[in-house]
């Protein structure tokens, strides 16, 4: 036997083994395979051909929505006229899921940059984020308020990306109570800019004044999300004089820390400011409460400056109030209002106060009379 026929252990047959192959084989068997799986991937999950809407297929449609003015303003039209029939498809277009397109382009990064430039373009996972956002918002235009409706968006509250996200909040706030509902539900499990946009889209229109307003004014007491208070002041608002027995109720119920007490007064003098219904039931509703809540709403109304005559009115009333704290707030509520003429609403109210059994409110009395400096008050001679 001679050396070159000679069988050794390094050269003996491998049982079991296929052929050896180098490192740049596996990597263009490995790119071959990658792109043979996207191809396959693609044509398996490539959805059915879209319904028409008004001449143009529902995914263009969808991405009118998130394109130019021009076009989103017909989209938007073209929606707003549709049938509920077009829902179960905006639907499916919402649920797509490219995890797998992603996974995909992870694995890709390794190739050479070509291959992953036709990858990108072959899975479209941006176009595939527009259409859902644009879906989102469809079905927020459409009104339709089924379950599965209802259910996609609230899932579509939690996606990843911030654009689905807004639009569906956006669109739950459009379908009314149904929307409204799901909204309230799903506020403990929001964070951050979609627990904002949720709160202040709260309005008459989707929900009912306790479950909403006690959301809001909850947010401002034991809120730990940063949601600004002036988007709870603007919400609380909407709801005008309905929100009054609700607010009064959550703050006889609570126990507020020091900073959740400032958070709502600061909340509800904003509120009280610019919406005088509310303030004309707030004054109107304060005598009917416990001495804590009293003592805050007298807070609250000392906290702006504006419909002086019907503050100056309340501050009068409460002027006789039993508890000492609610008499000292509503002085101090007189007093911080003068020269105003407009206080002078306040002098039948002053006058009779003058004449009651407790020697402190007729003294209190006293004081903002002639404070006011009015020649035509009689103050009477045992109290001089």
């Amino acid at each position: 036997m001679n050396a070159e026929t000679a069988q050794t252990p390094a050269n003996l047959p491998r049982k079991g083994r296929g052929p050896h192959f180098g490192w740049r084989t596996w990597v263009a068997l490995g790119t071959a395979g990658l792109i043979l799986l996207a191809v396959a991937g693609t044509a398996l999950l490539r959805p059915a051909p879209a319904p028409l809407l008004r001449g143009k297929p529902l995914d263009v449609r969808v991405r009118q929505l998130m394109s130019t003015r021009a076009e989103r303003e017909e989209a938007e039209a073209a929606f707003r006229n549709a049938g509920p029939e077009v829902a179960p498809p905006l639907v499916r277009i919402l649920n797509r899921r490219d995890a797998f397109s992603r996974k995909l382009l992870e694995w890709a990064e390794a190739l050479p940059a070509p291959a992953q430039h036709w990858l990108y373009r072959r899975l479209r996972t941006h176009a595939v984020a527009v259409e859902r956002a644009g879906a989102a918002t469809a079905l927020g235009l459409v009104g339709d308020t089924r379950p599965e409706v209802l259910d996609a968006l609230a899932r579509a509250m939690q996606d990843e990306d911030t654009r689905i996200r807004v639009a569906a909040v956006i669109s739950l706030a459009a379908l009314g109570p149904p929307g409204g509902r799901r909204l309230l539900a799903e506020l403990p499990q929001l964070k951050g800019r979609i627990r904002h946009l949720a709160l202040g889209a709260l309005s008459p229109a989707n929900a009912p004044p306790e479950p909403a307003v006690t959301a809001l004014l909850e947010e401002a007491l034991h809120g730990i999300h940063l949601v600004p208070l002036n988007t709870c002041a603007e919400a609380i608002s909407r709801f005008g004089p309905a929100a009054v027995p609700v607010v009064f109720a959550l703050l006889a119920d609570s126990g507020p820390d020091a900073t959740g007490r400032d958070n709502a007064r600061l909340v509800l003098v904003q509120v009280a400011k610019n919406n005088y219904p509310f303030l004309k039931e707030w004054i109107r509703l304060l005598p009917e409460q416990p001495p804590a809540v009293r003592r805050f709403a007298l807070e609250v109304l000392n906290g702006f400056a504006r419909h002086i005559a019907t503050r100056a009115v309340a501050f009068a009333r409460a002027l006789r109030d039993p508890d000492p704290e609610v008499r000292r707030l509503a002085k101090q509520g007189l007093l911080k209002q003068l020269p105003s003429p407009a206080v002078r609403h306040a002098v039948p109210l002053l006058r009779a106060a003058l004449e009651d059994e407790n020697p402190e409110v007729r003294q209190a009395a006293k004081e903002v009379l002639e404070r006011m400096g009015n020649p035509e008050i009689r103050i009477p001679k045992s109290e001089k």
